[in-house]
């Protein structure tokens, strides 16, 4: 249901002629709160870096072509999952280090919903890689994951 929420804002904002990077940052947030760290015990992420997701894709879109959407989401998606926390405690000491959001590949896609599904699965790339650390006795826990449901 979660990603469903990002598609329906996604496309609503596209129809409104709303600011993307407001609309994209936002919808992604709302998506990943509603997800869960792998293991599920962590809980979903309580605290993120929502603004630097946001500013690095307004830089993309006001560039014109000239900050490339492929390096400000890598960047953008970076600043939002560093140093965030879950509601379980444990906090995120390594993102994602590549989304595989390629511009060649998501230009050629055939629709709206086409390159939303584009979209969501680099999301979906990007947080496999998203490393957590959980405060344990006698050490910290670590565990690499996070899922947002379809």
């Amino acid at each position: 249901m979660s990603w469903s929420i990002f598609k329906s804002e996604y496309k609503k904002g596209l129809n409104n002629d709303d600011d993307m990077a407001t609309v994209i940052s936002e919808a992604y947030d709302k998506c990943v709160k509603l997800g869960t760290a792998v293991p599920p015990a962590i809980g979903p992420m309580a605290s993120t870096n929502k603004a630097g997701l946001e500013g690095q894709l307004k830089a993309c879109f006001n560039s014109r072509g000239k900050y490339k959407l492929d390096v400000g989401l890598q960047v953008g998606l970076t600043l939002y999952w560093l140093g965030g926390a879950t509601a379980g405690g444990s906090t995120v000491v390594a993102p994602g280090i590549f989304s595989g959001y390629l511009t060649a590949i998501a230009k050629d896609s055939g629709d709206v919903d086409e390159y939303c599904d584009y979209l969501i699965g680099c999301f979906n790339r990007y947080h496999q890689q998203v490393s957590f650390l959980t405060p344990a006795a006698p050490s910290p826990l670590p565990s690499v994951g996070y899922n947002v449901s379809n």
